[in-house]
């Protein structure tokens, strides 16, 4: 998972009240076939297959999405066994508690969250969308994961 995978939280903005939200996305991605449909049985996924446009440039690859609560699962699941993405998977999980004790259903809405509490999340996006950034690697300026 920490070199053939993506710990990821989105954000969204709703189509009916313009607010935004948030949601948790783990892949795990590799050319190996039987490790990722092993995978795949293990949590009862489907697969997606990714093929070249060019013929022979690149060999097939094969994708498992998971996403919301199935992310927070998995995540729990590997989170012991994470060398470099264990930040992200931190952040990922410390979103979802305090996402799960502040979100509560009213009449079928999600009760607006008040500013603090999106500013935490914003935070926590915005640090997992730095440390998943591609290029020069800025994990040398390491911040410790700390407390929300």
């Amino acid at each position: 998972m920490d070199g053939e995978g993506s710990i990821q939280l989105h954000k969204c903005k709703s189509k009916n009240d313009k607010r935004y939200h948030f949601y948790i996305q783990v892949e795990v991605g590799n050319t190996y076939k039987p490790i990722i449909y092993y995978i795949a049985r293990l949590f009862n996924k489907s697969v997606i297959i990714r093929k070249n446009k060019e013929i022979n440039a690149r060999k097939i690859f094969y994708r498992i999405c998971f996403k919301k609560d199935d992310a927070v699962q998995m995540l729990k699941i590997i989170k012991p066994y994470l060398k470099i993405k264990k930040e992200q998977a931190k952040i990922c999980l410390d979103f979802f508690k305090m996402s799960k004790k502040t979100s509560r259903y009213k009449n079928g809405q999600i009760k607006i969250v008040n500013i603090k509490t999106y500013k935490k999340r914003l935070k926590m996006f915005n640090r997992l969308k730095q440390l998943n950034k591609r290029g020069k690697k800025l994990r040398d300026k390491k911040q410790k994961c700390k407390r929300w």
